[in-house]
């Protein structure tokens, strides 16, 4: 069996609604040997096709990785040719006849255009890309299959050549590429990138931890009764201590008042003790220029560098809780940061 992409058929494919599309769909699954990849329904805009069509949509695509690719298209219906005109009807149930687009012409640029495709992929750059292109008219039967000198009667497949689909197929990829075959390596290159083109990898959202603390922030903004009387005795008392269960809301509380002493014009230094805690605070405060936002020891570090004094991190309990705050302490008349106040969230 033929690997078929998609592996079934849903709304999202054209094969789905058309029912010709669809018949030759399941063909290709139960007919075609495993040596070809067969992909429905493949669609490309592009603006920066040079003399291409930049938009558009090919029925199917059948990949051999030792040969190249053949561009399929399918024509339901009663279908004629009418030489005189260059041009082609269709017939549906009732007898009414419809103009439509030629098919060989539409089945050839889609080759072209996903050959250039293709040749934009890095992978692919100035590699030798193999293509041709047939038509699958499946509800109907031609006499003559000879039509005019740039279309050979192996790229039209009616429905009596439909009833040996697999030997059609071949006959089909021995014309179109005589020469010797691909290596197998330069083939699975062009596979992959076809594969590329069509999109089989899926795509999973997730959420992030920032959204995920954000949105939980956003949805804890309305301050309880308790948070309201602690803010209010933070406007009395110079200093105060504020002691809270993991999750009571002590760092949003922090930021809250943080925003609000810099919204009245004072440089408010907001410091915390580790890293992912420091980047969450600064993401929430960026919007104001008048708030440093830290972790304790890479501040300390910071300034002491500022101020000329050469630091040697050492990776010692003692030195962080101990050496560090007193080199900074020796160092306080050359550090030039002051603040109006200071929030530490532990």
């Amino acid at each position: 069996m033929a690997k078929m992409f998609p592996d079934e058929l849903t709304e999202a494919f054209s094969g789905y609604h058309t029912p010709a599309e669809r018949r030759v769909y399941e063909k290709f699954r139960r007919e075609l040997p495993d040596r070809y990849h067969v992909f429905h329904d493949l669609r490309w805009d592009d603006p920066g096709l040079d003399d291409s069509k930049t938009r558009g949509q090919i029925d199917f695509l059948i990949v051999d990785i030792e040969r190249g690719f053949l561009a399929v298209e399918v024509k339901g219906g009663r279908c004629d040719y009418e030489p005189a005109y260059r041009s082609w009807r269709s017939r549906d149930r009732t007898g009414e006849r419809h103009s439509i687009s030629d098919p060989f012409e539409q089945a050839q640029a889609a080759a072209r255009v996903i050959r250039k495709l293709l040749a934009k992929q890095p992978e692919l750059d100035g590699t030798y890309i193999p293509h041709h292109h047939v038509v699958i008219f499946p509800d109907c039967t031609f006499q003559k299959r000879y039509i005019r000198a740039d279309i050979h009667a192996w790229q039209l497949i009616d429905q009596e050549c439909l009833f040996n689909l697999a030997q059609s197929i071949d006959t089909a990829f021995a014309r179109a590429f005589p020469a010797r075959k691909l290596p197998r390596q330069h083939g699975r290159r062009i596979l992959s990138g076809i594969r590329r083109l069509f999109g089989d990898r899926p795509l999973r959202g997730e959420s992030p931890l920032a959204a995920r603390i954000r949105e939980i922030s956003e949805k804890l903004i309305v301050l309880t009764d308790n948070q309201l009387a602690v803010l209010n005795n933070l406007r009395d008392n110079k200093r105060l201590l504020v002691r809270g269960c993991a999750g009571s809301g002590k760092t949003m509380m922090a930021v809250h008042k943080a925003k609000m002493l810099a919204e009245q014009g004072m440089r408010v230094l907001l410091v915390c003790f580790n890293k992912p805690l420091s980047e969450y605070l600064h993401r929430e405060c960026e919007a104001h220029d008048n708030i440093t936002v830290g972790s304790f020891h890479k501040l300390c570090m910071d300034w002491l560098e500022e101020a000329g004094q050469p630091v040697v991190e050492i990776n010692d309990d003692h030195w962080y809780s101990v050496t560090l705050p007193n080199m900074v302490a020796d160092r306080l008349d050359a550090i030039p940061h002051r603040f109006d106040a200071i929030i530490v969230d532990e």
